[in-house]
């Protein structure tokens, strides 16, 4: 293994090697890298992670979001029909096209299994380019 001491002045570390993501076109650490895109993430829960999964897939499938990520469980505290209660809950994270947000809204909606599901949804202020343009091209319908 190498040490410290014997790493020449001259070594590049990691993150100066080129970048590339899916086969689109390798990006630098340049000012351009992160710019202003109209990519949105997206949050909602379900009471259990098969749940969680079938609405990720669900999504994904049908273009609405590129990525979508399950985590939990998770301990949520709400008021609900008067009552504070606490449950155990899976969150699920959606990166979207903002042209697509109106149909995963409503889809996710006729699909999710709770009466009144949880989405909130915020523009991400910066992405790098290449991942902003490979979120638009796997969210077209």
């Amino acid at each position: 293994m190498q040490d410290v001491a014997s790493i020449s002045a001259t070594s590049k570390p990691f993150f100066e090697k080129p970048l590339a993501f899916k086969g689109l076109p390798r990006f630098d650490l340049n000012p351009t890298f992160f710019v202003k895109h109209d990519i949105l993430i997206g949050w909602t829960t379900t009471q259990s992670r098969e749940d969680a999964l079938q609405l990720a897939r669900g999504m994904t499938e049908n273009r609405l979001a590129a990525c979508v990520q399950v985590d939990g469980p998770i301990s949520s505290v709400y008021r609900w029909e008067g009552k504070v209660e606490t449950s155990e809950e899976w969150r699920i994270a959606v990166k979207f096209s903002k042209d697509r947000a109106k149909e995963l809204k409503g889809w996710l909606i006729e699909n999710h299994p709770y009466d009144e599901p949880q989405w909130l949804a915020v523009a991400a202020d910066e992405a790098s380019s290449s991942y902003a343009a490979w979120v638009n091209e796997e969210t077209r319908p």
